[in-house]
């Protein structure tokens, strides 16, 4: 008979659990900004969001499942547990599993469709990114297998009075995982080589290296989340799979709030003014001056047109210089000649032609402003 517990039975279970459920509203928090801002933008939502929505309905299982082990004995002694909560643990352990390395495929791909949608105009680094999304994809067959077939038969893994084998499984689990860090790296450093050959002011390549960078936290979780996984015991796993549930939760719990920060950057922009990821600068004042006691800052240029001079390279002098050049055709019967006469000012040359016909005479006139 299955004992049900109590959430808070066990202080690191409840603490983690609490922990779990403020990264999960993070994430769900990231999500929904995510889509506010597509909608307020009118864009249309892309496979980088269907897949990054895909990861938090997975999250929010997993979720569940991290307090259903707690209410199965998730950190109680294999000796006071009743042996049909064992057997439950263990039967739920391949589906939260497969659970996981489904949302960490789709976190990664929601991550390369992004950039997909970002940089195209460069046919390598699309190339590069197809390249990741299928290691990405092997990686999950093969995680989908090795879930499968470690134990064969299959009922092996909850029944071990079962006649068959099973492979080391806390080993799997750290190459698996070891292979899942691999990629993470790849996959969030994949963009950082196009951002900073854009031409766009330096602070914000450093803003947007730094919202991919912050990613690498991911990385960090799931080397502890590996090295747990290497001491998971299955003779004590009902105290041992406390961490490693834990751990499981957080990795796709952040990744969903890291995919979607780029997309919430106009309102971190709005929060946090004047940072790294804001693109909104401080306009000069007219007539401000440019030595040493003010301050260059970036400005947008404008819609409405104007004049934007050139900085001066010499304060003290301005040198202004008009060029015309001005050509007349005239056309007879389909056929152009052209004459050239040169007027008194050397800047200017009218091009005009001796003949008149009955379709007229086309000018063009062409001038040049330079100041310095």
């Amino acid at each position: 008979m299955v004992k049900i517990y109590s959430v808070d039975s066990f202080k690191l279970v409840y603490r983690e659990i609490i922990a779990s459920s403020f990264l999960v509203s993070i994430a769900s928090l990231a999500l929904f900004l995510r889509l506010a801002a597509r909608w307020a933008k009118r864009i249309r939502l892309w496979w980088d969001d269907y897949t990054i929505i895909a990861v938090w309905i997975i999250l929010w299982a997993m979720f569940v499942i991290q307090i259903k082990y707690a209410q199965y004995g998730s950190g109680d002694q294999m000796t006071t547990i009743p042996p049909d909560n064992v057997i439950l643990m263990l039967k739920i352990l391949p589906g939260f599993q497969l659970l996981w390395g489904t949302a960490m495929s789709l976190a990664k791909f929601s991550y390369m469709f992004f950039y997909l949608s970002v940089f195209k105009a460069s046919e390598r680094f699309r190339r590069l990114t197809f390249g990741c999304m299928t290691i990405v994809a092997l990686w999950w067959i093969a995680n989908v297998f090795q879930i499968f077939l470690i134990c064969r038969p299959f009922k092996m893994n909850w029944d071990s009075t079962a006649k068959g084998t099973c492979g080391n499984r806390p080993l799997t689990y750290a190459l698996v995982g070891a292979v899942n860090i691999a990629t993470d790296i790849t996959t969030l450093l994949l963009p950082v080589p196009t951002v900073w050959s854009l031409q766009m002011p330096k602070r914000f390549k450093v803003g947007i290296t730094a919202i991919f960078c912050i990613g690498l936290l991911i990385t960090i979780i799931s080397i502890i989340r590996m090295q747990s996984l290497i001491v998971l015991s299955f003779t004590e796993i009902s105290s041992s799979m406390v961490d490693p549930v834990f751990w499981t939760v957080v990795e796709p719990s952040l990744a969903v709030t890291n995919a979607c920060l780029p997309i919430i950057r106009p309102i971190i922009a709005i929060i946090l003014p004047g940072h790294f990821f804001s693109s909104a600068q401080k306009t000069p004042k007219r007539g401000q001056g440019s030595g040493s006691g003010s301050t260059r800052e970036f400005r947008n240029i404008e819609e409405d047109g104007g004049n934007y001079p050139l900085s001066p390279l010499n304060a003290g002098m301005t040198t202004s210089h008009v060029v015309s050049d001005q050509k007349t055709w005239n056309n007879v019967g389909g056929a152009t000649a052209a004459a050239a006469m040169d007027t008194d000012d050397d800047s200017q040359r009218r091009i005009s032609n001796e003949n008149t016909g009955p379709l007229g005479r086309i000018t063009r006139t062409t001038e040049w402003e330079v100041q310095r």
